[in-house]
């Protein structure tokens, strides 16, 4: 559909009044990633999205962007408010007490239909008494010497999982002497690819960009950590995957720090002042960027939050993982990027 940006976003609301929220979903999913401050994008999908929580979370970026929405403001309590009511089944109506002279004729059917059941049954067994001369015959014993397997489950079956310790998070103290410390400001590692090749893939020498430091507007470039390893952190504080992995990308920074691996946190599409006061509140040390008007998520064709891009200390990408990921995945893709064993 070729459609300028603001006709994407009436066509978008117009599949909402029409019920096709699919529809309007598909558009507006693409529109805020390219337009992530446009209020009125956010409100529609908070129309669009089937989840409560998803809603809410589209109702507050709205009151980020436009504190005085009232009508999202009355929308936001009202999501918060709703509780899921139980379902109560209704319960079946008895059924209609027959009357006394057919039960009772109902009854004697009954009784005849299994006295002739019994008959028959006795008449069989007398037979095959008969034929197989007054006694039954015993099953074949086993062979001497073999063995019957017995197969047997538990009445309910549940697989059980052996927990797994994590891994020791413990860096590796001589690693540092294996990048740094080489002659000509060489890092020891080497990837066999030409300069020239630059990309956004894994593979090729990443972009170089330079953004300002949320906390005192300093100016910051990939560049700048040339030797060493790094994990560029797409995010925004919107977005509850990225809140849920802080923590684990704070402690990888805070035990990889020493051993030539950095983080380089990019808050996309928001103010700087967003990300400084979310950076204080959770204490975050490494570098937090301005990327406000999202230029270098674009660069990087960033479609998700949160992307994590991996370059190794010769400028060159490793490993690009989109999602959410937990600190004994980060472990292993840094030992993986720093070439540790």
């Amino acid at each position: 559909m070729n459609l300028s940006e603001g006709d994407s976003l009436a066509q978008a609301e117009k599949y909402l009044r029409e019920g096709d929220r699919f529809a309007a979903l598909a558009i507006l999913m693409e529109y805020v990633q390219q337009n992530p401050n446009s209020a009125r994008a956010w409100w529609a999908l908070s129309f669009a999205v089937q989840d409560r929580q998803e809603q809410i979370e589209c109702v507050e970026k709205v009151l980020i962007l436009k504190p005085s929405h009232s009508a999202a403001h009355a929308r936001l309590t009202k999501l918060k408010s709703v509780q899921t009511p139980a379902l109560k089944k209704p319960l079946p109506s008895a059924p209609p007490a027959p009357r006394a002279g057919k039960q009772n004729k109902t009854l004697q059917y009954a009784v005849l239909a299994v006295m002739g059941c019994f008959a028959i049954g006795l008449i069989g067994a007398a037979g095959v008494m008969f034929l197989g001369g007054g006694r039954a015959s015993p099953l074949a014993p086993a062979p001497a010497g073999s063995q019957v397997a017995e197969i047997s489950l538990p009445p309910t079956w549940t697989p059980t999982i052996s927990p797994t310790p994590p891994p020791t998070r413990t860096p590796i103290p001589a690693f540092s002497t294996l990048v740094l410390n080489t002659p000509n400001d060489q890092p020891a590692l080497q990837t066999a690819i030409a300069s020239s090749k630059v990309g956004t893939s894994p593979g090729y020498y990443a972009p170089d960009f330079s953004l300002a430091e949320v906390s005192d507007n300093s100016t910051v470039s990939l560049s700048d950590y040339k030797g060493r390893g790094v994990i560029i952190f797409f995010w925004a504080t919107w977005c509850r995957y990225c809140n849920n992995e802080m923590d684990d990308i704070q402690a990888i920074y805070n035990d990889y720090h020493g051993s030539g691996v950095t983080v380089l946190g990019l808050d996309v599409g928001e103010s700087a002042s967003l990300g400084r006061k979310y950076k204080n509140a959770k204490g975050l040390t490494f570098p937090v960027l301005d990327d406000s008007n999202t230029q270098v998520a674009a660069t990087f064709h960033i479609t998700g939050f949160p992307t994590h891009v991996f370059v190794d200390p010769n400028g060159v990408i490793t490993y690009i993982a989109s999602g959410a990921l937990d600190y004994n995945n980060l472990e292993l893709l840094v030992r993986d990027m720093m070439k540790m064993q």
